[in-house]
């Protein structure tokens, strides 16, 4: 292939400049971090470009797309502080303490509470007054890494790296799995194993979208092979990761219909309450329930269509009205999400089922008051099984939020989110422009 030495200069810069900005820049450092990141996003597109236009096989973007990841191998994170708690609630459980009944401030403040390595990684928690909101099953792995660790945080880092780079490696194959099935090229496998946020972000940061997208991929393959049962498997499994893929159910079942939505439903159930069982130890689902009230609302993040309505709040009562509209928007999603899952689905069409949860997510987005940019991961894999680009252009727009980080409080910038839902907006009316009609004129004196 003509294009083969530039393509490697391409890979080479790209692994320094993902090296430069995991390693040696912090998120307070947006500026550098922005020009680093933009400079990724191009050296992405000018692969892509090259590539769709050559013969590379796909073998080689998946073997460089993992040997990527490994190059983050033993990073300790320093665009999250998320997995300082997967470790401390991994060691809980070591100790043989639910996880779930006591917060790390309670932990720390027991007098029987000696372990010294508890009390570094106490001041390294961001939610320490809040009691943990991480599903059993991820809980597992947490145990798994502090146990391997030993103690020291980062050989528990390395061991969840290695975990998520294997299950990676499973979204890979079965993404080109999907390709062949929706008469897609294998190169598209590209767009995902080499996107700068997809890599930073679950790599990198440890967040566990990417799990949740490899079971969800796993549900799409078995939707394409008309398995119900298999679909509820693996669909089950993503929610035991993260709950968000519950508001693609209806769709699923839309587009099931007939006699095959029971056994996807009844299988998908038994996973699900399988998985979520150890809750009902001791009460523990109280103590969840109630940190996730407490995030929905009080939390807001790179938000869009929340803020105008929060500035709206402002201008009429003169406070923030998010325990008021945080259960409004909700209550908006969930109507906008089951009418487009009753109307927009075509019964055995993946193809539109795709389209269909790109909606869905879409919609989720728009009203939410919280969007970090890992939210994104299942959604920017989905658009590459169609042809819509919205959600690959804001996995480059979404980096602007890191903004808020620059300051001490966290102070978001209004320019920095007008111009990320602007091009945000843009690529929306592109990918839903409408398309020409052929028109066919017709002699009526032949």
């Amino acid at each position: 292939m003509k294009n083969k030495p530039i393509l490697i200069g391409l890979l080479v810069f790209f692994v320094l400049l993902l090296a430069w900005l995991a390693y040696g820049v912090d998120r307070t450092e947006f500026s550098l971090a922005l020009t680093l990141y933009s400079a990724l996003f191009l050296l992405y597109l000018i692969g892509w470009n090259l590539i769709k236009k050559g013969q590379i096989e796909y073998r080689s973007i998946f073997v460089f797309g993992l040997l990527i990841r490994l190059t983050l191998l033993p990073l300790t994170p320093n665009w999250s502080d998320d997995y300082v708690r997967f470790f401390w609630d991994g060691e809980m459980l070591l100790n043989r303490e639910n996880p779930y009944l006591n917060t790390p401030e309670q932990i720390i403040n027991r007098e029987d509470q000696d372990q010294t390595h508890l009390q570094e990684w106490f001041g390294q928690l961001n939610s320490p007054q809040y009691y943990s909101v991480y599903p059993p099953s991820n809980q597992l792995l947490f145990m798994l890494s502090a146990w391997i660790a030993d103690g020291e945080l980062i050989k528990a880092v390395i061991t969840l790296r290695l975990l998520i780079i294997l299950c990676e490696g499973m979204a890979f194959w079965l993404l080109l799995q999907l390709f062949r099935y929706l008469k897609l090229s294998t190169n598209r496998l590209y767009l995902y194993a080499f996107n700068p946020l997809v890599i930073m972000e679950i790599t990198g940061n440890l967040h566990f979208e990417g799990l949740m997208l490899t079971f969800l991929l796993g549900g799409i393959f078995a939707l394409a092979k008309s398995n119900a049962s298999l679909t509820g498997i693996w669909m089950g499994l993503s929610v035991a990761v993260k709950l968000n893929p519950l508001m693609l159910f209806p769709a699923v079942l839309s587009f099931l219909r007939g006699k095959y939505w029971l056994g996807f439903v009844a299988v998908a159930t038994i996973v699900i309450g399988i998985c979520f069982g150890p809750l009902l130890i001791q009460g523990s689902y109280e103590n969840v329930w109630q940190s996730i009230r407490l995030y929905q609302g009080k939390f807001e993040f790179n938000a869009s269509i929340y803020y105008i309505f929060r500035q709206i709040g402002f201008w009429v009562k003169g406070y923030n009205l998010i325990g008021t509209l945080s259960p409004i928007l909700s209550l908006l999603s969930l109507l906008g999400i089951l009418w487009v899952s009753v109307q927009m689905v075509v019964k055995s069409d993946v193809k539109r089922l795709l389209e269909v949860w790109l909606i869905i997510y879409l919609i989720y987005f728009l009203l939410n008051p919280v969007i970090h940019p890992w939210y994104l991961i299942p959604p920017i894999a989905i658009s590459i099984l169609t042809h819509r680009i919205a959600f690959l252009a804001w996995s480059y727009l979404v980096f602007f939020s890191y903004q808020a980080y620059s300051n001490e409080n966290f102070q978001e910038n209004p320019l920095w989110l007008f111009l990320e839902y602007l091009g945000l907006t843009l690529a929306l009316l592109w990918d839903y422009r409408p398309k020409p009609k052929l028109s066919i004129k017709t002699n009526l004196n032949e």
